[in-house]
């Protein structure tokens, strides 16, 4: 019995020893360090933070990001690129950029579009201007100004002559909101 137990055991080990090692398999040995060709590590691209790729985007168009709405970006296609669209002056425009290096790969943008953005001038300038237009006999030295934009609204805080004013400005209509 004992006998029986020690082939058992044996057995057992042998075939664990020759399943880890692969069985039969001969193992092969490496050429020496110095006979192999060195190989490189492969490259990991590294993505491009999407805020500089949009500030590359508005940078080739020679606008203000501000000037633009509802920007969207698309996810990575198989090239690195991606697809950002966004609305100026209410018309649509896209653009395709490579996520790695940030080349503009193509641009669609309508007509008429760069010249009535570039004509409105700066969105935040105008709503400011127009915000101390609205009060009667303004003649400069607001102070504490403060601005924020929510969407395609720009809200505007001041104080002047010992009042505080707070008043919105709509982008799109190009008009305060009363």
């Amino acid at each position: 019995m004992k006998k029986l137990f020690a082939i058992l055991l044996i057995s057992v080990f042998a075939v664990t020893i020759l399943t880890a090692c692969g069985g039969s398999k001969q193992e092969e040995t490496p050429a020496p360090a110095e006979t192999q060709a060195p190989t490189a590590p492969a490259e990991e691209k590294k993505e491009m933070d999407t805020g500089d790729l949009v500030s590359r985007i508005f940078d080739d168009m020679g606008i203000e990001m501000i000037q633009a709405d509802d920007i969207y970006m698309e996810l990575i296609d198989a090239d690195g690129n991606r697809t950002v669209t966004f609305t100026v002056g209410g018309q649509k425009c896209t653009y395709v950029i490579n996520a790695y290096d940030g080349t503009i790969v193509s641009k669609d943008i309508p007509d008429g579009v760069l010249e009535s953005a570039n004509a409105a001038g700066d969105p935040v300038e105008t709503a400011i201007n127009a915000c101390f237009n609205s009060i009667e006999g303004y003649h400069g030295g607001a102070e504490n100004i403060s601005v924020s934009m929510e969407g395609t609204i720009i809200n505007v805080e001041f104080d002047y002559n010992g009042e505080h004013y707070s008043r919105q400005f709509d982008t799109s209509a190009g008009k305060l909101i009363d």
